[in-house]
């Protein structure tokens, strides 16, 4: 019964790429195979069975009352890593505080379009909790040069701690994948939402969604002892 399930999902998934139905169509499919699929199974078990399985069961409750699984923020690697300002620092020290972590290239022309943003979070937030904390990766031979690192973060008003992470471990760590990236982590240290690129970019409203972010996760409670 289950693999006969697989095939016709399988089976749509292909129509669907093919262009040949809808999204819709496939949604209605699936559902009505899904039911075929209950019911195929209840018709193989003997009445005993079919009340033992609804004991093994439990009682049903509601998925979508579920919430996801959340990440932990790993810790900030001190391999080959040098605090220019600020630290050093530690995601565990900083419970009952938000977090924004930034990895950046400073002669990245993409990282420096969002450098007045993470400034604008430190000046309006911090009062109220929240810890920006910026981790300089090296794309180029320049920006492995720390005098240049530490100039450019004059140049830029950086206000908060700012880590050189010259041999990429907090890169590795956080598994990151590109300049610029932002993570927002709460008050337990989990990594609540992240955002690659320029926030702004054609109009995206990223500044404002993930400063809408920032309040909420100023505003949860804090985590118990």
């Amino acid at each position: 019964v289950f693999r006969q399930t697989d095939r016709v999902a399988s089976d749509l998934l292909k129509k669907q790429q093919a262009g040949d139905i809808t999204p819709e169509v496939v949604a209605k499919a699936l559902e009505k195979r899904k039911a075929e699929e209950r019911n195929g199974v209840l018709t193989m078990l003997t009445a005993e069975q079919r009340s033992r399985l609804t004991y093994l069961s439990g009682e049903p409750f509601d998925f979508s009352k579920i919430k996801r699984t959340l990440p932990l923020a790993p810790a900030f690697a001190t391999e080959g890593a040098t605090w220019i300002q600020g630290g050093p620092l530690q995601i565990e020290d900083l419970r009952g505080q938000v977090i924004a972590v930034h990895f950046y290239a400073f002669q990245c022309i993409n990282c420096q379009r969002n450098f007045p943003h993470y400034q604008a979070w430190h000046s309006d937030y911090a009062d109220q909790g929240l810890v920006v904390v910026g981790i300089q990766t090296p794309e180029t031979s320049a920006e492995r040069e720390i005098e240049r690192v530490t100039a450019a973060m004059d140049k830029d008003g950086f206000e908060y701690a700012v880590v050189m992470d010259g041999e990429s471990a907090n890169w590795r760590a956080w598994g990151n994948t590109m300049w610029p990236t932002v993570y927002l982590i709460d008050k337990q240290g989990f990594i609540r939402r992240w955002w690659q690129g320029e926030m702004n970019w054609q109009g995206t409203p990223g500044e404002r969604q993930m400063r809408d972010t920032i309040e909420l996760l100023l505003a949860e409670s804090e985590p118990q002892p």
